[in-house]
């Protein structure tokens, strides 16, 4: 894979000029996980440190489906090639590239997975604005959890999907049939639900469900890190070597 990464940046900004369209568009993330669970050797195998996903040629399958979506409203953003510091940066390291399907599309460039993160330890008013975008518009969560943070930060949450802590893809056809259904009921759709988040997002695109979709994965668990459902995270010892950093701006934001 040669594309070049955008730095982070470079990649938030044109995901806040996106919001400030009011146009429909996708954004989703590729971490290590994600890649590894494309190698054919994952098949039959668990995958994931806090999602832990066993991997089935569906999920493999629709997981290489969300990658390879090429428009220009649908944006796909990686942390392979991503050579500005980050916190996630030690964990690129896992991906082999001789191990990654061949039909994989090859872009030019690609957004920094992490930007939305990043954007939130480093510039806290920049995300700010982020936010204020955010809470323009009702949201529906999907998530294993659920806090009024959620909506100070994403916007109203009118909608909650409560997807499985851990392997959430076994049941998928069943919760994200609730999505469909309810998906009328908020404007934008915010997806914090492991490597599912992909799947879902993909789905979405190919049914036609003209919203703005958000992957934020792991973003979300910044906003209730110092509440009492913390312990339903697990696998983010990156937060944990920022924690008080990312604490002290997630006070910052929540107060605005």
């Amino acid at each position: 894979m040669n594309h070049k990464v955008l730095s982070h940046k470079e990649s938030f900004n044109i995901i806040l000029s996106k919001l400030r369209g009011g146009k429909p568009f996708t954004f989703t993330r590729f971490g290590d996980g994600d890649h590894i669970i494309m190698y054919k050797e994952s098949l039959g195998k668990i995958v994931g440190g806090g999602n832990k996903f066993f991997v089935t040629p569906e999920l493999q399958r629709e997981i290489i489906e969300c990658y390879n979506v090429e428009d220009e409203n649908f944006i796909v953003s990686t942390m392979l090639n991503d050579l500005f510091p980050h916190q996630m940066m030690h964990t690129e390291s896992k991906i082999y590239h001789s191990k990654l399907p061949q039909e994989l599309v090859e872009r030019k460039n690609m957004l920094a997975m992490s930007c939305l993160f990043e954007t939130l330890l480093e510039d806290v008013e920049g995300f700010i604005e982020f936010s204020k975008e955010m809470r323009k518009t009702t949201t529906m969560f999907v998530c294993n959890y659920n806090h009024e943070n959620i909506s100070k930060v994403y916007g109203d949450v009118r909608v909650f999907i409560n997807v499985p802590i851990r392997n959430s893809y076994s049941s998928i056809d069943v919760w994200y049939e609730e999505i469909l259904r309810r998906a009328d009921e908020a404007d934008k759709i915010i997806l914090s639900a492991g490597f599912s988040s992909r799947v879902v997002a993909k789905r979405l695109w190919k049914e036609g469900v003209g919203k703005v979709v958000l992957d934020v994965g792991s973003l979300s668990d910044a906003f209730i890190f110092h509440t009492e459902i913390r312990k339903k995270i697990q696998g983010r010892k990156f937060m944990m070597r920022v924690e008080k950093r990312m604490r002290a701006n997630v006070n910052i934001l929540l107060n605005k």
